[in-house]
């Protein structure tokens, strides 16, 4: 009914002008209730009338929504209580569609039976008697005097008074709790009251949604209130600054636990905002004795003779109603009823306890491997869940790793479980499936309980389907692949006395396999001895071939120390044309060159914009010059055609290169760089032509193409002056060098000995050198002034930057953080809104109530009106008839009288 293609359903219960109503579901096609609603009436209405379902669709801004109804025939239900199916039948657009599917449990019985029933309660008549006795029999009031008597003959004196009973309540833990706190979190504590009064308060946990407490309360009940009273569990939440809230409560009979030792699960229903949303569950155990010390010890003493009450498993709702009802309520309740009049009695005769057969249930092992889950329901927001399986047998567990982000999964793990019968009553592994939350408590999606008698002395893979609950009740919320195995314990030790078999055969195959190794051993040793004698032999051959290798090695020494004398002198000769090359560059460093870029368009650029667009520009930087081209806005493809000059020294031109960034321009914020290439400019030396060259990304784009750029550099340099400086560059190389002495580079050498030589340097020639060298000196100073001067720079433009990455950042978290209370302003209006329709419709329905009160006072005070008018016809008939018989007797008088004078 919503635009999502979920609804928001709850149920309307009608009868004889009684309307009553279910809780809201939100957001779902399959809503589980489980909630009792109570209707009386005369028995005219009952027999003749029928009930009337209607499903509703809650809408929270406008008017509920009518979906469908059902009409159901209360005759059909007389003395039948058993779970039936009907269709809901659409109205409005829906007329004559089928809008859904309700299951529901009539239970009608005779108001008469009824209250006969609670008489046998009260009197404690033997089950004989009760089966005996007709429905519309009334004793009367001296045979009940006699009964009494008789019962309190055969008791002794202080049993003669019913002594109160005793409730022991066992608050085991707390899950699925509503988080109150911020932290996603909840500080939860249990209150247990009854009949307005605290007699127990369980510790207080700390930061959790699953809280385990395993805390036991004992307090007395009057027998004769025992079917009306009930047990008050309120669920607070502990705050350390302020008061301490209460999120939920629930309600339980006390009658329900008599003589039953009950493991109760109990549904939390929510208070003050939170009414009609489940706030948690409660996992009691509860035991109610409907006697005193006395009939305790009694008990005590029968419990090597009989068992006393049963144990139980129930899931109740915040009203004490049982979500699963057992068939053999009733049978269980008249035989403690049995037991207790029994043991008033003190016939103390032995009862034989039938004995459990184990012969479908031998002791044994059992394995369970869980495979694979298929077609897990959606838990989480993007579609997927995070499963993982629980296998459960008696008291014991194991759990699956979970899977992330998946609907099938592969597990492949196994459990294994001790299974004695004797110690449990649990016959089948439980298999729940699970959804994973890293915040807060994991969500529990569904079941399937597994008999182990199918796997008896067997191993078997089988598929099973989970059904589903809550809001996914009576659904399938997925499969599971499992391969069990149950083995009892004489096929057990058979199997392992055929491993033991296995391991003495495995033992003598062990010891051919030794005996084997030992003779490839020797085998090998042999070898290893004819390869030790291999190897002497090629070592002397070795040793031979280095003593000639060391000879030939000597003349090689001889012949590499001539070679070093040449090449020292070689090195002087690298040494002068240093020098010249410095000279050459501090021409070319008085020499200013310039060239041109001309930047024709970039184009297929990747968008920056929300739009798919870009509002490009490109920067054009060398040594330190940056110029750029007008902005494009809103495309993909700019041209712009425009040229840029740089100059500089010629030296900075030739080993220098060019680069060109690619901008985004922004309105609002900082500029954003794109991408950008750096092109060599010894490549377009007197090459004036048009060429393409791709910008490379960066930031979130590094490593990507993120558009073209079409250029072209004007770089001209004159041929023949090149030559000019060249030649001029030989000559002062020719004069430098004459500077030298004149004689080969063998005869610049005088050996003194074989490994030292004796350099002979003139003093023109020391004189250069020393003036070379503080020239040098000169140089590097000014080369250290320009590095440092570049060093100051680049720390500068770190700076800058770093104060424009702040700046940018602080803007950015000023802007969340005015769009974060933009969005919790509307998130208050839209909850304060909710607030005041919720309150209004309270309102209309109180009023309602009150109405329908009115109507029903009303209605009530025109019945007794007909009674009593029917009452004073009755009077008058009786009364006339009277005077009829006062006539005829006046008369007989009359005659007799006459009669006798």
């Amino acid at each position: 009914m919503d635009a999502g293609g979920k609804c928001d359903p709850y149920v309307k219960v009608i009868f004889a002008g009684q309307e009553q109503q279910t809780n809201k579901v939100s957001n779902t096609l399959n809503a589980e209730y489980n909630q009792t609603f109570e209707f009386k009436g005369d028995e005219s209405q009952v027999l003749d009338g029928q009930v009337t379902l209607e499903l509703w669709d809650y809408d929270r801004f406008t008017s509920n929504e009518l979906v469908g109804k059902v009409q159901i025939p209360l005759n059909e239900f007389k003395n039948r209580k058993e779970k039936f199916r009907y269709q809901f039948k659409g109205s409005l657009n829906n007329y004559g569609k089928n809008a859904g599917n309700v299951d529901l449990i009539i239970d009608y019985q005779p108001e008469e039976q009824e209250q006969q029933l609670k008489q046998r309660k009260q009197k404690q008549l033997p089950i004989e008697q009760q089966q005996e006795a007709p429905v519309e029999e009334q004793q009367p009031l001296e045979q009940e005097q006699q009964l009494k008597q008789r019962k309190s003959k055969q008791l002794p004196i202080e049993q003669q008074q019913e002594a109160p009973g005793t409730v022991v309540t066992s608050v085991l833990s707390c899950r699925e709790l509503y988080c109150v706190d911020l932290n996603i979190q909840s500080d939860p504590y249990v209150r247990v009251l009854f009949k307005g009064q605290l007699r127990g308060k369980t510790r207080k946990a700390t930061d959790t949604l699953h809280a385990n407490y395993n805390e036991s309360f004992k307090f007395h009940f009057d027998r004769e209130t025992q079917d009306s009273d009930t047990i008050l569990f309120e669920l607070w939440e502990r705050d350390a600054l302020k008061e301490d809230l209460q999120i939920g409560k629930a309600e339980v009979p006390i009658n329900y636990f008599l003589d039953n030792k009950e493991e109760a699960e109990i549904t939390f229903e929510g208070v003050n905002n939170l009414v009609g949303q489940n706030v948690g569950v409660l996992e009691a155990e509860i035991e109610a004795f409907p006697y005193d010390d006395y009939f305790t010890m009694k008990r005590n003493q029968n419990q090597n003779k009989k068992e006393f009450g049963t144990i139980r498993r129930s899931y109740l709702d915040s009203h004490g109603q049982t979500l699963r009802p057992s068939t053999l309520e009733t049978i269980k309740r008249n035989s403690a009823l049995k037991q207790a009049q029994e043991i008033q009695q003190e016939q103390e005769q032995p009862i034989e306890q039938i004995p459990q057969s184990d012969d479908d249930y031998p002791k044994g092992a059992v394995k369970v491997t869980v495979k694979k889950v298929r077609n897990v329901i959606s838990m989480d927001t993007f579609g997927n869940s995070d499963p993982y399986i629980k296998v459960i047998l008696g008291e014991k567990e194991g759990e699956t790793k979970h899977c992330k982000d998946c609907k099938d999964a592969e597990f492949n793990e196994s459990f294994d479980f001790e299974f004695d019968p004797s110690a449990t009553k649990v016959r089948d592994i439980q298999l729940e499936l699970w959804d994973y939350d890293t915040i807060g408590d994991n969500d529990y999606i569904g079941k399937v309980n597994v008999p182990l008698s199918e796997f008896k002395g067997q191993k078997l893979t089988k598929t099973y389907k989970f059904k589903g609950s809550g809001n996914n009740y009576g659904q399938d919320v997925g499969e599971v692949d499992v391969e069990i195995s149950y083995i009892p314990e004489e096929q057990r030790i058979k199997e392992l006395e055929q491993e033991e078999e296995q391991k003495r055969k495995e033992q003598e195959e062990e010891q051919k396999r030794k005996e084997q190794e030992e003779e490839q051993k020797r085998k090998e040793q042999e070898e290893e001895q004819k390869r030790k004698e291999q190897e002497e032999e090629q070592k002397r051959k070795a040793l031979e071939e280095e003593q000639q290798r060391i000879q030939e090695e000597q003349l090689k020494k001889e012949q590499e120390e001539k070679q070093r004398y040449l090449d020292y002198y070689q090195q002087q000769q690298q040494y002068i044309q240093q020098l010249l090359q410095k000279d050459k560059d501090g021409i070319n460093q008085n020499k200013q060159k310039s060239f041109k870029v001309t930047v024709i368009g970039v184009s297929d650029i990747i968008p920056m914009d929300i739009g798919g667009k870009s509002d490009p520009y490109v920067k054009v930087i060398f040594a330190g010059q940056e110029q750029q081209t007008n902005k494009v806005s809103n495309t993909l493809n700019a041209e712009y055609n425009q040229t840029f000059e740089f100059k500089g020294d010629e030296s900075q031109i030739q080993d220098g290169q060019v680069t060109l960034e690619l901008w985004d321009y922004d309105r609002f914020t900082s500029n954003e760089l794109v991408g950008k290439v750096q092109i060599p400019l010894n490549e377009f030396k007197n090459r004036k032509e048009k060429v393409r060259y791709q910008f490379q990304g960066v930031n979130n784009n590094y490593g990507h193409n993120v558009g073209n750029l079409d250029f072209i550099i004007d770089y001209y340099i004159d041929e023949q002056e090149e030559q000019r400086i060249q030649d001029e560059l030989q000559k002062e190389f020719r004069d430098r060098q004459n500077l030298l002495d004149g004689v080969d580079p063998e005869e610049k050498f005088i050996t003194s000995s074989a490994s030292s030589p004796i350099r002979v340097i003139t003093k023109e020639e020391r004189i250069r050198q020393q003036k070379e060298r503080d020239e040098e000196e000169e140089i590097q100073k000014q080369i250290d002034e320009i590095n440092k001067q570049k060093e100051i720079i680049r720390q500068n433009e770190i700076r800058k930057q770093k104060e424009e990455e702040l700046k940018k950042k602080k803007e950015e978290e000023i802007k969340k953080q005015k769009e974060d209370e933009i969005i919790k302003q509307k998130e208050d209006e839209i909850r304060q809104k909710e607030d005041e329709i919720r309150k209004q419709k309270e309102k209309e329905q109180k009023q309602i109530e009150e109405q329908q009160r009115q109507i029903n006072i009303q209605k009530q005070l025109l019945l007794k009106q007909q009674e009593q008018e029917l009452e004073i016809q009755k009077f008058r008939k009786t009364l006339e008839k009277t005077k009829l018989r006062v006539k005829i007797v006046q008369k007989k008088l009359l005659s007799w009288g006459k009669q006798i004078t």
